[in-house]
């Protein structure tokens, strides 16, 4: 009898804020998508539109602005991500 495989899912930790940069800064944003409730992306540093000027939630492909996570585009319009609000732990940070 031959062996039969198994699909064993893979787990990976997915970060609990988003890193997006505003010229020399950076804007930090909790990694929850309003429209889903489910993260916006699973890297602390998402996909960017390309002009640079928004985040774009991997999910659905809503597009928000960076200086304010102001949704401009998607399922979830002028809705607006969540700010962080702690200090970004070291190694979470550094992915």
């Amino acid at each position: 009898m031959a062996a039969r495989a198994r699909r064993v899912p893979l787990i990976t930790p997915v970060p609990t804020f988003v890193r997006a940069p505003l010229g020399e800064e950076a804007r930090l944003f909790q990694n929850i998508c309003p429209h889903s409730g489910g993260p916006l992306t699973a890297s602390p540093i998402p996909p960017l539109s390309r002009d640079g000027d928004h985040l774009v939630c991997q999910t659905h492909g809503a597009l928000f602005r960076i200086r304010d996570g102001l949704c401009v585009a998607g399922p979830c319009l002028g809705a607006r991500l969540t700010p962080w609000s702690g200090e970004p732990d070291r190694t979470e940070a550094s992915r």
